[in-house]
């Protein structure tokens, strides 16, 4: 029973982060009593997931967290923060969208490598399945090699 559960949060997770942050039609909204904070929420099959984040425009650096809540339970949880410039950030997007709509979980985050003419994506587990986990992916410069900006990453259920 519970497996079949975490299998339904991880489905929620995947659709919702289609319908999140990395998709740019998706509206980020400020949470009530949080200056500078940003939100996407989204529901479906009894669950409600809340993604709220915080960056600093003037560094590029953010940290947020994603919960799922059952009701009023917390089910799920994962934090990531760290810092990539503007400029990465539409190549993030793309990266973090490849797992989502593939219905794959690594990490929370993106594929393990993805690039592109730029850019490459390295998204290194260390432990990894959807009941807990930690990781970091990093963005660099394919022709310089070198490092651009980076996250840090991790989750677990709590149920």
């Amino acid at each position: 029973m519970i497996y079949e559960f975490q299998q339904k949060v991880e489905r929620v997770f995947l659709e919702a982060m289609v319908n999140g942050w990395a998709n740019p039609e998706v509206k980020k909204v400020p949470l009530p009593g949080l200056p500078g904070s940003k939100a996407i929420r989204f529901r479906k099959e009894g669950l409600f997931v809340l993604d709220y984040y915080f960056s600093n425009p003037e560094s590029g650096r953010s940290m947020g967290n994603t919960v799922i809540l059952e009701g009023k339970t917390p089910v799920w949880m994962m934090s990531y923060g760290g810092h990539y410039p503007k400029e990465v950030v539409p190549f993030l997007k793309e990266a973090l969208l490849v797992n989502y709509k593939a219905k794959v979980f690594v990490g929370a985050r993106g594929p393990h490598f993805f690039e592109n003419d730029t850019y490459a994506y390295v998204n290194t587990v260390m432990r990894g399945d959807f009941e807990s986990f930690f990781g970091e992916e990093k963005i660099i410069h394919r022709e310089s090699g070198r490092s651009l900006g980076h996250h840090t990453y991790f989750g677990k259920s709590l149920k």
